[in-house]
C-alpha cells in the first residue's frame, strides 16, 4: 500500500504524464517511476480513470460500455405481456437495462419489471451466477430491502420482478428539500437495518448510493438492487473495466422511478461517470471487497444527508479518487457548527480509510446510531416539555417557595455533614483507535496533537511504536524491530521519543528515535523481568529532557527499581530500591517542574499496591526515602500528574481482576487531604496519559469458559471448545471430586460470585453473595462437600468455607495481610494457602476446620497443590523465573520442574501436571503436560488466545476447563480538552 508522504510523487508523475505526448507516455513512466513498481501501479491506476489517458486503456472502457448499451435499443410497447405481466408504463431506461410498472395479471398487483440487456445475458454461465446472486437477495425478506418477486425468462429477454415502490430516491429528496438531522437518522437507521440483514446472509451490496435508496411516501425505506452489482462487475470484466468504472445511475425524465438505473448518453468527455464518490478506498484501489466496503459507502451518503455535500469532492472521477485514497473528509462541523460531537465520531469512524479502521459490523453502527437516536430524542422531549408547561395556579407558587426553602435548608444541612460534591461532569470519551489487538502504552505529545503507542499489528504478532494524529485517522509507524518495541515517552520539545525493546524476557534496550521516523539511536541496556509479559508502562523522560527514568536491575539486585539514564551518554544513576515485599518499581512520572518523582510500586503477586513520591534535587538526585502517597484504595492503577501539578489522577477498580467499569479518582500531591472521585468511565481502563487531553486504554473481553479433551500419547494437541458462557465474564473453573458439579466464577449477578452448575455446565446457580469484594481462588473439599476460597470483604484478603449446598460462608483467618488462593490437602485435614504476613509471599497451611497456620516455604511462592499420593508439595515461584515447584509436604529442598507459567494456569493430575506456559508477542495460548514418570514435556491443547487464571481437570483426567477470550482488545480512548477541577 502506498504511504501518505508519496501521495506528492504520484501526484507530480501523474500530472506530468498528462503534459506530454502520447508517444513519450511510456518512456517517461519508466524513467520517474526508476523500477517503484507501487508508484507506477498509482499513477496507471489515475490514468485509467481519466479519458485523456486513452492511449493507456487504448478506447475508455466506459465509452465501450455505452457504446455496447445504447445498441439494444427498446422494441417493448404498452400493454405488451411478458409472461404474465402486463406493460402499463415505461419508469427508466439505461445501461442496466429498462424498467417498467406492469400488472401482475395472476395476483392482481402492480410490480416493477426490469428487463435485462442481451449484453448481459448472452452468456449462460454469467447468467447462472447472476441468477445465483439475485436469489439469494430475494431470500432476504427484509422490511427496508426491496422485495424481489420473480427471476424469469421469455424467449430471450431475462427478467426482473419487484414490488412496485411509490416514492422518491433518496437523492431526489435530497435534492427537493434540506434534510433535517431527525429525518437523515431514521433513514440511516432503516438503511442500516437493511445492510445488517444483507450481510448476515452474505451478502454484499457493493452499490450504495442515494440513486439505490427509495423513501416511500410514508416514509419507509427500502434499498435496491441487492445483488446486481454483481452483474455488473461481471460485465465490466469483459469491457476491461474495473468495477467502480461503472456509470451513475440516474432517474428516469418522469420523475418516478421505480429504480436507478444508468444512463448511456450521460458520459462526458473527461469524466468517468459512475459511482467513484461513493467507494471505499479498496474498491478505488481495485482491491478485493467485503461487507466494509459498504460500510464506507454507507458513511459516505451520511455524511451527505447531513452536511448537504460529498465528503470527497473534485472535477474529474480522478481527483475523486485521489481524495478518497489520501485526503480526509472536512468535519461536519465546518458545515454545521452545532453538529454533536458523537454524530462526528461515528461517522468519521465509517469513513476510515483502513477497513480495521472502521465499524467492523453493520449491528455496533445500527446501535451506534440508534442510542445517539434516543439521546435527541430524549433531549428534544425535555426541551417540548419546558416549553409546553402550563402557567401554574395562584396557590402553587407560595408553596413552591416554602418547598424550595424547606429543600435548601434541609440541602445545606445535608451538605455540611456530606460534604463531598458530586464530580464534575467530563467530556464524551471517544474512540481514538479500533485496531484489531492491543493498543497499550499511550504517550500524548506536549502540543497534545499526537498520540505515541504500542500496537502489536494486524497480525497481533508484534509491537512496534506508532503515532495517530488526534481528530485524523492518520497513523505512523515509527519502528519495525521483529522484536517488541514498548513504553513510548515524549521529549518536552516534541522531537524525539524514547523506548524499550525488549530483547527477551528480562533484557531490554532503551532506544530514541526522531517523532517524525528515521534511525535510531541506542542509549542503554536494562533488566526488566516480566516472564508474565504484562508489558507494564516502566519509562518517563524529565521536563528539562536530560534524563530518562526507567525500571532497571542492577548486578545482585532482587528487584527492579528506578534508575536515571542520561540522555546523552547513557550513564546511570539509582534512585529506588524496592523493600522485600515488593519487587518492581515502575511507571515513573516527572512532576511538571521536575522535583518530584511519581511511581508505583508493586506487590510480589504483580499487583499495584501504592502510589509513591520521590523528591529530587536540582540535580536530580533523590532527597531522602520515597514518601507513600496514601489513597483510600487498596488497588490503584496509572497514577499521573495533573498539569498544574497540584493532583495524582489515578484508576481504582472495586476490585483487583475482572470489571465493567473503573473509577477516575484524584488526590493532593502534597498528600494533605483524602482523594475524590473524578469520574467512572466504562470497561477495564489500565493506562492513561494526561495533557491537553486524556488518553488512556481500555480493555474488552468476552471470557467465556472452554473445555478440551486430554489427548492420548502420540495424538495431535486438541482445540477446546466453549463450554459455558453468558454475556457477562465467566471464568475460574473447577470440577468436584465426584465429577457431579463444576464451581465458576462470574459477574452475571452483577458482581463477581462463586457460581456452581451441573457438570456439563447446565443449571447454574449462584452459591456467594457478597455484592462487590473481590472471590478469588476456590477448591473442592475432598469429599464434594465444601469449597474454600478467598474474598476481600473488609480490604484485606481472607480464607473462607462454604458449604456446597449453599449457606453462610465461614471465616477461617483474619490476619491484616493477604491471605490468598487456598487449596485442600487430599485428606481434607488441611488447607494450603498463600500469605504476606512474613513481609512476602509465601505459602502456609492450617487445619481445615481453622487453627495456627505453619509457614512451609522460604521465598516468593504461590498457588500450591498437593500431589494425588498426598506426599508433594506443587507451587509456583512468584520470582522472576515463575516456574513451576516442587517440595516434600513434611518440608524440604525445594527443586524447579518447570519454565515460567501464565498467571496461576496449572493443574496437577494423578500422572502429571497440566500449565500453560507464558505467551509469546503472537498471544498465542497453549497447555502442556508434564509427565511424572518421563519427565517430559508434550502440548495437549493449542488455543487462538492465551491461556490464564485456573485451570480444572475432570476427575475421570479426560476433560480441562479453562477460562478465555473470545474477543480481546485494547483499544485507546480520547476525552478531548480533559481538565481536573
Amino acid at each position: 500500500m502506498i504511504k501518505p508522504t508519496q501521495w506528492q510523487q504520484v501526484e507530480e508523475v501523474y500530472h506530468a504524464v498528462l503534459a506530454l505526448p502520447l508517444d513519450q507516455r511510456t518512456a517517461y513512466l519508466e524513467q520517474a517511476c526508476a523500477g517503484d513498481a507501487t508508484l507506477r501501479r498509482e499513477v496507471e491506476s489515475l490514468l485509467g480513470y481519466d479519458a485523456q489517458a486513452a492511449d493507456f486503456i487504448k478506447q475508455p472502457a466506459v465509452d465501450f460500455a455505452a457504446q455496447a448499451f445504447a445498441e439494444e435499443q427498446s422494441t417493448m410497447q404498452m400493454g405488451q405481456r411478458i409472461s404474465h405481466y402486463q406493460l402499463l408504463s415505461r419508469l427508466g431506461k439505461g445501461g442496466m437495462g429498462e424498467v417498467f410498472l406492469a400488472q401482475d395479471t395472476s395476483l392482481k398487483r402492480q410490480v416493477a419489471l426490469k428487463l435485462l440487456p442481451k449484453q448481459f445475458t448472452a452468456d449462460a454461465e454469467r447468467v447462472q451466477r447472476f441468477e445465483r446472486e439475485a436469489r439469494a437477495a430475494s431470500a432476504l425478506n427484509h422490511p427496508n430491502i426491496l422485495t424481489i418477486h420473480e427471476i424469469g425468462q421469455t424467449d430471450e429477454t431475462h427478467f426482473i420482478v419487484t414490488e412496485h415502490i411509490d416514492g422518491q430516491t433518496l437523492r431526489q429528496q435530497m435534492k427537493s428539500a434540506p434534510m433535517n438531522l431527525s429525518a437523515a437518522l431514521d433513514i440511516a437507521i432503516q438503511m442500516a437495518n437493511a445492510l445488517a440483514a444483507a450481510h448476515a446472509a452474505g451478502i454484499i451490496h457493493r452499490d450504495i448510493k442515494p440513486e439505490n435508496v427509495m423513501v416511500r411516501q410514508d416514509g419507509y425505506v427500502k434499498v435496491l438492487d441487492f445483488g446486481l452489482a454483481k452483474l455488473i462487475e461481471m460485465r465490466n470484466a469483459d469491457f476491461g473495466m474495473r468495477n467502480e468504472d461503472a456509470e451513475t445511475l440516474v432517474q428516469s425524465p418522469d420523475g418516478n422511478p421505480q429504480s436507478a438505473i444508468p444512463n448511456p448518453q450521460s458520459t462526458l468527455p473527461g469524466i468517468v461517470m459512475g459511482t467513484p464518490r461513493y467507494m471505499s478506498p479498496e474498491q478505488a484501489r481495485g482491491l478485493k471487497v467485503d461487507h466494509r466496503t459498504d460500510i464506507f459507502s454507507f458513511g459516505v451518503m451520511l455524511y451527505e444527508m447531513i452536511a448537504g455535500r460529498r465528503p470527497f469532492e473534485g472535477e474529474t472521477a480522478s481527483d475523486v479518487m485521489a481524495a478518497i485514497l489520501k485526503s480526509e473528509p472536512p468535519p461536519l462541523t465546518a458545515h454545521g457548527p452545532d453538529t454533536p460531537r458523537e454524530l462526528e465520531r461515528i461517522v468519521s469512524k465509517t469513513l476510515r480509510k483502513e477497513r480495521e479502521e472502521r465499524y467492523q459490523k453493520v449491528k455496533d453502527l445500527l446501535l451506534d446510531l440508534k442510542s445517539f437516536q434516543q439521546e435527541i430524542s430524549s433531549a428534544a422531549v425535555r426541551t417540548t416539555v419546558e416549553r409546553e408547561t402550563k402557567r401554574p395556579p395562584s396557590w402553587f407558587m407560595p408553596t413552591l417557595i416554602s418547598l424550595v426553602v424547606l429543600l435548601i435548608v434541609g440541602g445545606l444541612g445535608w451538605w455540611y455533614f456530606r460534604r463531598e460534591a458530586p464530580p464534575p461532569a467530563i467530556g464524551r470519551p471517544l474512540p481514538l483507535t479500533s485496531f484489531p489487538g492491543f493498543e497499550i502504552n499511550p504517550a500524548l505529545s506536549p502540543d497534545g496533537k499526537q498520540v505515541a503507542f504500542a500496537w502489536n499489528g494486524d497480525k497481533q504478532d508484534n509491537f512496534d511504536i506508532y503515532l495517530k494524529q488526534v481528530g485524523s485517522n492518520a497513523r505512523l509507524r515509527l519502528t519495525q524491530h521483529p522484536a517488541e518495541d514498548l513504553s513510548p515517552a515524549w521529549s518536552s520539545d516534541g522531537n524525539t521519543i524514547a523506548f524499550l525493546r525488549r530483547l527477551d524476557s528480562r533484557r531490554n534496550e532503551l532506544l530514541l528515535i526522531s517523532a517524525l521516523g528515521g534511525s535510531e539511536r541506542r542509549l542503554a541496556e536494562v533488566v526488566i523481568a516480566d516472564s508474565t509479559r504484562a508489558r507494564w508502562p516502566a519509562l518517563a523522560w524529565s521536563p528539562d529532557g536530560r534524563w530518562l527514568a526507567v525500571a532497571d536491575r542492577a548486578a545482585g539486585d532482587e528487584t527492579e527499581g528506578l534508575f536515571l539514564i542520561d540522555a546523552q551518554s547513557g550513564e546511570k544513576r539509582r534512585l529506588t530500591r524496592p523493600p522485600i515485599n515488593a519487587h518492581l518499581d515502575a511507571a515513573p512520572s516527572f512532576s511538571p517542574d521536575g522535583r518530584t518523582l511519581l511511581f508505583t510500586r508493586f506487590s510480589n503477586v504483580g499487583t499495584t499496591i501504592a502510589m509513591f513520591l520521590l523528591s529530587l534535587s536540582a540535580d536530580f538526585a533523590p532527597v531522602g526515602e520515597a514518601q507513600l502517597l496514601k489513597a483510600s484504595e487498596r488497588f490503584v492503577q496509572s497514577p499521573i500528574w495533573t498539569p498544574d501539578g497540584r493532583y495524582i489522577l489515578y484508576l481504582a477498580a472495586p476490585n483487583v481482576g475482572a470489571r465493567e467499569q473503573t473509577e477516575l479518582r484524584k488526590i493532593p500531591a502534597s498528600g494533605a487531604g483524602t482523594s475524590e472521585q473524578v469520574a467512572v468511565l466504562e470497561g477495564s481502563i489500565n493506562e492513561m496519559s494526561l495533557g491537553r487531553h486524556l488518553v488512556y486504554t481500555r480493555s474488552s473481553n468476552e471470557t467465556d469458559i472452554w473445555r478440551a479433551e486430554i489427548p492420548p500419547p502420540g495424538q495431535p494437541p486438541s482445540q477446546p471448545q466453549r463450554f459455558i458462557s453468558s454475556t457477562r465474564i465467566d471464568n475460574l473453573p473447577k470440577y468436584s471430586p465426584d465429577g457431579k458439579k463444576i464451581a465458576f466464577g462470574s459477574t452475571r449477578s452483577g458482581a463477581g460470585e462463586i457460581w456452581i452448575a451441573d457438570a456439563d455446565g447446565s443449571n447454574p446457580v449462584p452459591l456467594t453473595s457478597f455484592g462487590g469484594p473481590l472471590i478469588g481462588v476456590r477448591e473442592w473439599s475432598p469429599d464434594s462437600q465444601r469449597l474454600v476460597f478467598h474474598a476481600r470483604p473488609e480490604g484485606q484478603s481472607d480464607i473462607f468455607t462454604i458449604p456446597a449446598s449453599g449457606g453462610v460462608p465461614k471465616r477461617l483467618t483474619t490476619d491484616s495481610s493477604d491471605d490468598v488462593a487456598p487449596s485442600y490437602s487430599r485428606d481434607g485435614r488441611w488447607i494450603y494457602f498463600v500469605s504476606a504476613r512474613s513481609g512476602q509471599y509465601e505459602v502456609w497451611k492450617m487445619p481445615a476446620e481453622s487453627g495456627d497456620a505453619v509457614k512451609l516455604t522460604s521465598d516468593n511462592s504461590g498457588m500450591p497443590f498437593e500431589s494425588f499420593d498426598g506426599k508433594t508439595l506443587y507451587f509456583l515461584h512468584l520470582g522472576p523465573e515463575r516456574g513451576i515447584w516442587k517440595m516434600p509436604v513434611e518440608g524440604g529442598e525445594a527443586v524447579q520442574i518447570t519454565g515460567p507459567v501464565n498467571e496461576h494456569a496449572l493443574a496437577v493430575g494423578k500422572e502429571g501436571i497440566f500449565y500453560s506456559p507464558a505467551p509469546d508477542a503472537t498471544q498465542k495460548g497453549s497447555l502442556q503436560f508434564l509427565s511424572f514418570a518421563t519427565g517430559k514435556t508434550r502440548t495437549v491443547v493449542v488455543a487462538d488466545s492465551p491461556i490464564g487464571g485456573m485451570i480444572g481437570l475432570s476427575p475421570d483426567q479426560r476433560f480441562l476447563t479453562f477460562a478465555q477470550s473470545g474477543q480481546r482488545n485494547r483499544d485507546l480512548m480520547l476525552i478531548e480538552n480533559f481538565v481536573v477541577r
